[in-house]
Formats: C-alpha cells, structure tokens, sequence
C-alpha cells in the first residue's frame, strides 16, 4: 500500500519544479480565481473533503493528504455551527463566466448529530 504515497511523493516532486505563476497563453492574461464562498477559511470555514486526485482505488488530496473519498469531484466547504448554517454562507462565482448549474434546497445536516 506504499504506491499511492510515492505517487503522491513523485508527483509533488515533478509540480516543485512548476514555475508558481501562470502564464499568459494566446495573448491572454490567466483567470484569476477566488474562493466560491464567502467566509474565512480556518475561522468561519474549512475544507471538509477536496476533489480526490488519485485516479486509483485509494482516494488522495492534492497534497497527497485523506481530504478526500474515492471518486469525490469537488470541493466541500463547512462552517462550524449549526447557528452558522442558518445564517447562511454567501456562494459566489470563482472567476467571471456564466452559472451554467446550482443545486440547491439539501437539508442542512450537523455530522455531529
């Protein structure tokens, strides 16, 4: 079960290497993106899972972490608080563009209940 990890090792290896900003492409400047919610990471909110990036059975974070499950395609924000899912947290646009979907309307649910 080592292979996973020195995937993840090898591959950070390769990305150390990658030059830290985008580039301009076809004349271009690169999208600037933010984050799609409008709170605090680390105060207000925190990643709950990230997108899993490792194409196998094992699921991986993009820091070769376990923020995440096998398949998972996006990124799960939480807040804190069950009085803080009922204020609501603001969900913005990352960068300019068009919504072309939103799912709305889930229950809210505490995972400590």
């Amino acid at each position: 079960m080592r292979r996973p990890a020195a995937s993840c090792a090898l591959l950070a290896c390769l990305l150390a290497g990658a030059p830290a900003v985008a580039q301009e492409q076809d004349g271009r400047p690169p999208p600037e993106l933010s984050l799609p919610v409008l709170c605090e990471i680390g105060s207000e909110c925190v990643v709950q899972q990230y997108v899993d990036a490792h194409p196998g059975p094992v699921a991986r974070d993009h820091l070769c972490g376990t923020l995440a499950y096998d398949g998972h395609d996006g990124t799960d924000f939480r807040v804190a608080t069950t009085a803080d899912m009922a204020r609501g947290v603001p969900v913005v646009a990352a960068a300019p563009g068009t919504v072309r979907a939103v799912r709305d309307g889930e229950p809210d649910v505490d995972p400590a209940e």
